[in-house]
């Protein structure tokens, strides 16, 4: 799913953003599956060790598209209560409440996060990862041209599509949920690039 749709719900406006998937992730996931597949047609023409290996390859192939196709963000919809991820058979809602700061994540730092579970590539970059700059986070990336970063006590990197846009949205939601108030972090924030726009409802907030 690509561009966005507004709708009208019970808690206000939600506008969805789509979420693509970039080159790179479509041709490795196109080559995984057109190798699973080479496997299945001569699996009767190999001898019997080469067998064996190739259906523990294909196995474990099948595992991680099917597994990757789960946790591929489809969508993400926000509105006043908070930021919704969608998959293809459900949904995460994040509360504005949880979310420290937003920012568009510079794109050199998409390469320094390591994998600690998950995917590195089939369909995104899913699951959870680790980098100097933001720790353990969850990673739910398939564009990483467009990733945003959201701190919260568990960060997470999303990459929607329109991300500039996105960013700004979120933290007037942020901000109108009170986050400049909240004593667990510092108010929300726009990083456009490597650039720091300064909340206007905190302007003593020092720039990190």
């Amino acid at each position: 799913m690509t561009g966005e749709t507004t709708s009208q719900g019970t808690s206000g406006a939600s506008r969805r953003y789509g979420s693509s998937v970039d080159l790179f992730s479509r041709g490795l996931t196109a080559i995984i599956i057109f190798t699973m597949i080479a496997g299945i047609l001569l699996f009767g023409f190999m001898p019997r060790l080469n067998q064996i290996l190739t259906g523990l390859f294909v196995a474990f192939c099948v595992i991680v598209v099917t597994t990757a196709y789960s946790f591929q963000p489809i969508a993400y919809g926000m509105n006043r209560d908070g930021l919704t991820i969608y998959f293809r058979w459900r949904s995460l809602k994040i509360p504005w409440s949880s979310v420290r700061s937003i920012e568009l994540e510079p794109k050199t730092k998409s390469y320094k996060s390591i994998r600690v579970f998950g995917s590195a590539g089939v369909l995104g970059y899913l699951g959870r990862y680790w980098s100097p700059a933001l720790g353990f986070h969850m990673r739910l990336v398939t564009n990483r041209s467009h990733v945003v970063v959201l701190h919260r006590r568990t960060p997470y990197c999303l990459s929607p599509d329109d991300p500039d846009r996105f960013v700004r949205e979120a933290v007037a939601y942020v901000t109108a949920e009170g986050g400049d108030e909240r004593a667990d972090g510092p108010a929300a924030e726009v990083r456009p690039r490597m650039r720091k726009v300064r909340s206007e409802s905190d302007p003593g907030q020092p720039e990190s």
